[in-house]
């Protein structure tokens, strides 16, 4: 495993992991890291014993991203919960072996840190993971399960609808077919003018009833993506527009001006 660490330094990169690839004691497992922030995604041969041997010796992570890293799995997320109680960011991008339980694990035991999840394209995360979170985290500003085709509008609306109080500000669910208007509806009244980013891209259940939430409860949303959504028209990308004025909307309409 090749490092990038110096002298009081607080971030950390893996390059490689290959397959003789081992944790030397004198190194790690004899004392702690103060990092801070560490990303290991595209290490291909990461392994969740890898990970458990390196979240021990680096307990003030705050940041942890092992997108791409195929044979990792909820054992390794259960790893990085125990050792990792600061955590506020996670990014387990297309890493096909986690399921809703790893991200449970998360939710559970990170109650007070955790703000920030990506589990995009994770095809066995769904709606429990959702619920989880939307009850347990109660710093929870930014989810991504794009491409999550497990994801339905009842996971979206138990997001919108926390009773911690703390709904996202942050939701990307593009191309997760189940999201319909009645989630966005959800996130116009549950989230509001708190609601900043949303993404919806090919999720072609959303119509021009589900933009139109948007613009008339979110004023103070910055980004909406409604690419490759067929039933959304010209007008309720127009409608949001003129509520939502500072926002750039991403969109196929050829007639919007």
């Amino acid at each position: 495993m090749q490092w990038l660490l110096s002298a009081g330094c607080s971030q950390a990169s893996c390059f490689s992991v290959n397959r003789d690839a081992v944790i030397r004691r004198s190194s790690l497992l004899d004392g702690q890291f103060h990092l801070s922030y560490l990303d290991m995604s595209d290490c291909e041969r990461l392994t969740d014993c890898h990970l458990e041997r390196i979240v021990a010796c680096c307990r003030r992570l705050s940041c942890l991203y092992v997108r791409r890293c195929p044979f990792i799995t909820d054992r390794g997320l259960q790893c990085v919960a125990s050792h990792c109680p600061s955590l506020s960011d996670i990014s387990v991008a297309e890493c096909s072996r986690i399921t809703n339980a790893g991200i449970v694990l998360l939710a559970v035991q990170m109650t007070d840190s955790l703000a920030h999840v990506s589990f995009s394209f994770c095809a066995l995360v769904g709606d429990r993971a959702l619920a989880c979170l939307a009850e347990r985290c109660r710093r929870l500003r930014y989810v991504n399960a794009r491409g999550c085709h497990c994801i339905t509008d009842a996971g979206v609306v138990r997001l919108a609808t926390s009773s911690t109080g703390r709904r996202p500000r942050a939701l990307d669910v593009s191309h997760c077919v189940g999201v319909s208007d009645a989630a966005l509806r959800a996130l116009a009244r549950g989230c509001g003018a708190r609601l900043r980013r949303l993404a919806v891209r090919g999720c072609t259940a959303v119509s021009d009833y589900g933009l139109l939430a948007l613009a008339l409860h979110c004023a103070h949303l910055r980004q909406l993506d409604v690419r490759d959504c067929p039933l959304v028209s010209s007008s309720a990308v127009t409608a949001v527009r003129e509520r939502c004025q500072n926002c750039v909307i991403e969109h196929n309409s050829v007639d919007f001006r």
